[in-house]
């Protein structure tokens, strides 16, 4: 049987780390949902609230020394077009572990492409990586 993961950022559940909400779906009828921590909770049942708390997550020093690292890694340039020289974003491929980012969630983009990307719903940014592309 395959562990159950947290319904927002899908990290498997153990007997010490996971929460339950019991509410009423749409439809009437009742429905358990399983998550590994409270910011977790908050996320399914406060979207706008846990909103500001992203933008607050986005303006953290846990956060700069993270996009910092993956700035590095990418060697400084864009991992799509490769450009240097220019205003580096490190952007999200998922939320799914935000706060807890693995490096493979994270993306380094110059302003352009991060637009761009943006500009494409339901995107697979390895579709796009170059062959260069620092891993």
């Amino acid at each position: 049987m395959a562990p159950k993961k947290c319904s927002i950022c899908n990290r498997p559940l153990t007997s010490k780390n996971t929460m339950h909400l019991t509410m009423r779906g749409k439809s009437g009828k009742q429905e358990v949902h399983d998550f590994c921590c409270f910011q977790c909770v908050r996320w399914f049942v406060s979207p706008k609230e846990s909103e500001s708390s992203y933008k607050s997550y986005i303006k953290s020093d846990k956060w700069r020394a993270k996009s910092s690292k993956a700035k590095r890694k990418a060697k400084r340039r864009c991992q799509l077009c490769g450009a240097t020289d220019v205003v580096l974003d490190t952007h999200h491929n998922t939320y799914k572990n935000l706060g807890h980012e693995k490096p493979e969630d994270l993306i380094v983009l110059c302003q352009s492409c991060h637009t761009k990307f943006h500009e494409q719903k339901n995107c697979d940014v390895s579709l796009y990586l170059p062959a260069w592309n620092v891993k």
